[in-house]
């Protein structure tokens, strides 16, 4: 919860100083994510106060406009700790409304670049992963385009063996052309 509602508390914050609108369908939408995550969690349909975090997190960082980016090129070291250390509430603040990139470096410098890796042993296994199955989601988001028009369920035709799982599905997170370029998330 507490993860979730500091995002909260600052798209509030903005929306209260009208540096945010609501979206006008916002009443819609909500009623569609609630409906995709049921057909999503259909294990638990009566379970809806929980969310899955890290589609949350990312929408919430759309509206506000702080979604982390990947620190390419200007520290090697931070590039492999953004990928390697867990999704924490303190990647949002490096850009965006309440950016405090200082604090946030203050708490990722404090692990080491080989302490990120050592839970990671099979570190190389993923990388090649990730190479090979990038092609896949190119040609995923291209044909999605076909794919789903005139799609009558809350979710993607064929959500259950898309690549991007739930993370493009859920929240209203719908894969960008600059997601598959530059992912906001590690």
């Amino acid at each position: 919860i507490p993860q979730c509602s500091e995002l909260l508390a600052r798209y509030v914050a903005l929306l209260l100083k009208e540096e945010r609108m609501l979206p006008e369908d916002f009443a819609l939408q909500a009623l569609r994510e609630g409906q995709a995550e049921t057909e999503t969690f259909y294990a638990t349909p009566n379970n809806t106060s929980l969310v899955e975090f890290s589609p949350f997190a990312n929408s919430l960082a759309r509206l506000i406009g702080c979604e982390p980016s990947a620190p390419i090129f200007f520290s090697p070291l931070r590039f492999i700790k953004f990928w390697t250390l867990p999704l924490w509430n303190v990647w949002y603040r490096l850009e965006g409304p309440g950016a405090n990139p200082d604090a946030c470096w203050d708490v990722v410098d404090k692990y080491r670049t080989f302490d990120t890796l050592v839970p990671m042993p099979l570190l190389i296994i993923f990388i090649l992963y990730s190479a090979l199955i990038q092609p896949f989601m190119i040609i995923e988001y291209i044909s999605s385009i076909l794919i789903d028009r005139g799609l009558a369920s809350s979710l993607p035709r064929f959500y259950k063996w898309r690549i991007g799982g739930h993370f493009f599905q859920l929240s209203g997170n719908i894969m960008r052309l600059s997601d598959l370029i530059a992912p906001s998330v590690g």
